[in-house]
C-alpha cells in the first residue's frame, strides 16, 4: 500500500499545482519550450551521470571495493531509471550497493552509495550558502523573505553537528575524510552546477527569465525539494517548490510549475539509456567474485 500511497500522492500534488496554477498557462507554456534549451540540459544531466558514477568509483575504491568505471556507469544509468519510475527515490541506490556487495560486504557497499550521494547533498548545499552569502550584498528585483535566512543558518548548524559526532559512526567518518580530499569535493561541486544549470536550462526553455542570483539560490532549494520521499521521482514537490520560489524572482507560478514539470521530463528521458542494458539477453547483472565482469543474476 505504501507505494501506491506514494504514486498517488505524486498525483494528487501535481494535480493540485496546476490547478492553483492553472492548466491553461501552463500547458501554453509546455507547448512553446525551446528545444535548443531542452537540449542543452539534456546534455548537463547526460555528462552530470556520467561524472556521477565517476565519483562512486572513487568512492568504493576507498572502501576497498572494485569497481570499474564502466560498470560504474551501467549501474548509475539502471540506479536512474528505478529511482524516476518506483516510488521513494531510493530503490535504485539500494540495487546497486546490493549488487556491488559482492566485491567485499553490504555494509561497506552501502557505505559507498550512502556517502556517495550525501556528498552530492552537500555541494549543493555549499553551493546554496554561496549563493545566500552573495545574496546578502546584492541589490535586484528578488525580495527574499524572512524564513529564507534560516537556510544558511541551518546548513552551518548541520554542519557543526556533522562535525562534532563524525568520530562516532563510520558513514559519517568516511564522509568526512572524503570531504578533505579536495578531488572528490570539486567533482561534487561541478556536479551539482551542472544538476542547478540543467534546470535552469529548463526553465529558460519554457521562457521564464531569472537572474542570476535566483539561479544559485532558488534552483537548489527546488533540487532539494525533490529529497522528500513521498511520491515518485520527486513530482509534485518539485513543482510544487518552483511554483512557491518563482515568484520571489519575478516569475510567475506557472513558470515554476512549467519548468519542474520540464525538469521531471529531462531525467526520466536522460535515464532512459539504461534499457539497453536491461533489455540486453543478460539482463540486469551482478558483480561476479573477481571485481571485472558482471554475470546474470538469473
Amino acid at each position: 500500500m505504501w507505494p501506491v500511497f506514494k504514486l498517488l500522492s505524486s498525483l494528487a500534488i501535481v494535480t493540485g499545482i496546476l490547478w492553483l496554477a492553472g492548466v491553461g498557462n501552463v500547458g501554453a507554456l509546455l507547448a512553446g519550450a525551446d528545444p535548443r534549451w531542452l537540449l542543452l540540459a539534456g546534455g548537463c544531466l547526460t555528462l552530470s551521470t556520467f561524472l556521477m558514477a565517476l565519483r562512486w568509483q572513487w568512492i568504493a575504491h576507498a572502501y576497498d571495493l572494485e569497481l570499474d568505471y564502466r560498470h560504474a556507469v551501467r549501474e548509475y544509468y539502471l540506479s536512474l531509471l528505478i529511482n524516476q519510475t518506483l516510488p521513494g527515490g531510493v530503490f535504485g541506490d539500494a540495487s546497486r550497493a546490493v549488487r556491488l556487495r559482492h566485491q567485499g560486504d553490504l555494509k561497506r557497499a552501502a557505505l559507498s552509495v550512502l556517502v556517495e550521494r550525501m556528498m552530492g547533498q552537500v555541494a549543493m548545499f555549499g553551493i546554496l550558502t554561496i549563493g545566500c552569502a552573495v545574496a546578502l550584498f546584492s541589490v535586484g528585483r528578488i525580495v527574499w523573505p524572512t524564513w529564507f535566512w534560516t537556510i544558511p543558518a541551518g546548513v552551518a548548524l548541520a554542519g557543526a553537528l556533522l562535525h562534532m559526532i563524525r568520530h562516532s559512526n563510520s558513514f559519517l567518518a568516511g564522509l568526512a575524510g572524503l570531504l578533505r580530499q579536495g578531488g572528490h569535493l570539486t567533482l561534487s561541486f561541478m556536479i551539482a552546477l551542472l544538476l542547478v544549470f540543467s534546470l535552469s536550462a529548463c526553465t529558460a526553455a519554457i521562457g521564464a527569465d531569472l537572474p542570476l542570483i535566483a539561479v544559485i539560490t532558488l534552483m537548489p532549494l527546488i533540487l532539494t525539494a525533490m529529497l522528500i520521499p513521498f511520491t515518485v521521482g520527486g513530482w509534485g514537490w518539485r513543482e510544487g517548490a518552483a511554483a512557491a520560489l518563482f515568484p520571489l524572482a519575478g516569475a510567475t507560478a506557472a513558470e515554476g510549475v512549467a519548468a519542474g514539470i520540464v525538469y521531471g521530463a529531462m531525467l526520466l528521458i536522460t535515464s532512459l539509456p539504461a534499457l539497453i542494458w536491461v533489455l540486453t539477453p543478460t539482463g540486469l547483472a551482478s558483480f561476479d567474485g573477481n571485481g571485472s565482469n558482471f554475470r546474470p543474476t538469473r
